[in-house]
């Protein structure tokens, strides 16, 4: 239950509480990654390989570092999840020397075995151009992932997740931390980053853009240029 924040009128304590993750909370949480992988809907219709995308977005947090990542319950049901990590360096050695190696042999494996060529295509993206299209991350910064169902997304849920990682990480000693989000090229004016916050409900939060590059993923499947923003907030 959050101690510093005060709980919002439409909850009442028996409805709504964020709590640390628990292992029992990792299939819930694999899910809901996946359901709102494709710019906050399913990621079935680009790639249908749950499992493995699962792994790409969750796999360091759940099983690194499990300790920062924190879920938020209404009536007893997961409806979002922020993950964090406290040093992006952690995050990409342990990318570089387990979560990489393993999904780029599973990647080329399955697409020539299982892969349909919607699948094909997010996979040739995925090895070829993600890491290439990712912004830049400050150095020695926390960073997070978080994700809520669609019916969260104007409440205040995501803020109250994200409020309750950034105490925990000021306990840690962390100075600042990440975070990315995407955006589409029509959107891309003076605040921009605070109607992309205030779309996934952490408006507020005083993050600022840091660094922006340009995403292919979805070529073809929307219009215009979609990017990804870096978004950086000092704690």
């Amino acid at each position: 239950m959050i101690s510093s924040l005060k709980e919002p009128h439409r909850y009442t304590r028996m409805d709504f509480r964020i709590r640390k993750y628990e292992l029992k909370d990792r299939d819930n949480v694999r899910d809901l990654c996946c359901d709102t992988g494709f710019l906050g809907n399913p990621i079935d219709p680009v790639f249908g390989d749950r499992d493995l995308f699962a792994d790409i977005h969750t796999k360091y947090y759940l099983e690194k570092e499990p300790e920062s990542a924190f879920i938020a319950e209404e009536r007893g049901r997961m409806v979002g999840y922020v993950l964090g990590c406290k040093n992006d360096r952690d995050f990409r050695r342990y990318f570089i020397l387990r979560t990489l190696p393993l999904t780029a042999l599973k990647l080329v494996w399955r697409y020539f075995t299982q892969y349909n060529e919607k699948e094909r295509r997010y996979a040739r993206w995925l090895l070829f151009r993600s890491l290439r299209e990712t912004p830049r991350m400050p150095k020695d910064s926390a960073h997070l992932h978080i994700d809520l169902e669609r019916k969260h997304r104007n409440k205040d849920t995501g803020k109250r997740l994200a409020e309750e990682l950034f105490s925990y990480l000021r306990n840690n000693k962390v100075k600042r931390v990440c975070g990315g989000v995407f955006s589409f090229e029509k959107r891309r004016k003076p605040g921009l980053y605070e109607k992309v916050l205030e779309r996934i409900g952490v408006k507020g939060t005083n993050f600022r853009i840091y660094d922006k590059k340009e995403t292919t993923a979805w070529r073809g499947l929307m219009k215009g240029k979609v990017y990804l923003l870096r978004l950086v907030r000092e704690l």
